[in-house]
């Protein structure tokens, strides 16, 4: 239990943070940037990223590196709001610091796919290693997938890679499967968590707010599935995390949907319903973006629950983050101004 002095001093800095975001001339000076360097530049100069890019050579930087050195501003917020908790079992700060554990050992399975494991250890985040279950100097040693797995052991992790571990050790591991399944772990940590809260009102809040996140992003996963690789239905059941509010019959009739545009039909039938018929954005997929900011900002605002206001600031950091990739993405392949302005969620 947070003390009231806690409670406060976590509600009032996440909210001072999130009056720090970019703001909608912020974004226009960031699409009418013509290249990538001029977008690092801006965030550089004009925004709160400029300490997050100070020492940065925006003249040489590239889409993946930029991606990369602006999420560590999101991972270094919720560790610092952690900071003023106590109980070392705070929901949404462990599922930010999974999220980066989750990270980093999809990066090292990556470098021992292309037969390059000792690479890992020049991306490896040692700053954060004091705030994370995983031992990151370990993991940077490794060199073979039954290495990997001895370090892991004890993690929420084991379990679910070693049910990914090739039948051969010259074969390569499965990326998406090992992320899903870690993923899949990690959510049942937050939601076994959420279930030890002992204020009703606090764990309810919390549940409902994670659960609404779970069912958005699956939403989004079944939509992206089967506008851009025509899964089967059985595979795209794999790719989804559980907790959601949202039953196994409509899951059901959503994988089974004969296209993306009737998974959004159905997602308008679904206690979404509502809210997604008022939305209307240039790409579809935007619909959940826009749902999670919409009710992630009202809460932000107006819960008295830290874990709640926490969780808020961080999905719709994850939405501002994702607004920066698209403009770097629209930049690199030349959209107009006002087309990248339309792939954004404000």
């Amino acid at each position: 239990m947070l003390s009231s002095k806690s409670s406060n001093a976590i509600i009032a800095k996440a909210r001072a943070k999130y009056g720090k975001s970019l703001s909608v001339k912020d974004y226009t000076e960031l699409t009418n940037c013509h290249s990538v360097s001029e977008v690092a530049s801006y965030l550089k100069t004009h925004t709160v990223y400029d300490q997050t890019l100070a020492g940065l050579n925006e003249n040489e930087v590239h889409r993946g590196q930029l991606e990369a050195i602006l999420k560590q501003k999101l991972y270094a917020d919720i560790i610092s709001l952690s900071k003023y908790e106590t109980s070392k079992r705070f929901t949404t700060s462990g599922y930010m610091i999974g999220r980066l554990e989750i990270e980093q050992i999809i990066k090292c399975l990556t470098m021992l796919n292309i037969g390059r494991p000792e690479d890992y250890l020049y991306s490896a985040p040692f700053s954060y290693s004091s705030f994370l279950n995983v031992n990151i100097q370990s993991l940077s040693k490794a060199r073979t997938y039954d290495e990997i797995l001895e370090v892991l052991k004890g993690s929420i992790y084991y379990q679910a890679l070693k049910k990914c571990q090739p039948a051969d050790e010259n074969e390569k591991v499965s990326i998406s499967e090992a992320e899903t399944e870690m993923m899949k772990a990690l959510v049942k940590n937050v939601f076994e968590n959420i279930s030890r809260i002992k204020a009703k009102s606090e764990r309810e809040e919390l549940n409902d707010l994670f659960s609404a996140y779970i069912d958005y992003k699956n939403i989004s996963t079944i939509f992206r599935m089967k506008r851009y690789y025509n899964f089967s239905t059985d595979k795209i059941r794999e790719l989804l995390l559980p907790y959601g509010k949202l039953s196994d019959k409509k899951l059901s009739q959503l994988c089974e949907s004969s296209g993306h545009g009737n998974v959004i039909q159905i997602a308008k039938k679904t206690y979404l319903g509502s809210a997604v018929r008022k939305l209307h954005y240039n790409d579809q997929i935007q619909i959940f973006y826009a749902l999670m900011t919409t009710h992630c900002k009202k809460l932000l605002h107006l819960s008295l629950n830290p874990e709640v206001v926490m969780a808020s600031y961080m999905f719709l950091t994850d939405t501002e983050l994702v607004n920066i990739v698209n403009i770097i993405e629209g930049t690199r392949y030349t959209i107009s101004s006002d087309e990248k302005f339309k792939l954004l969620v404000l």
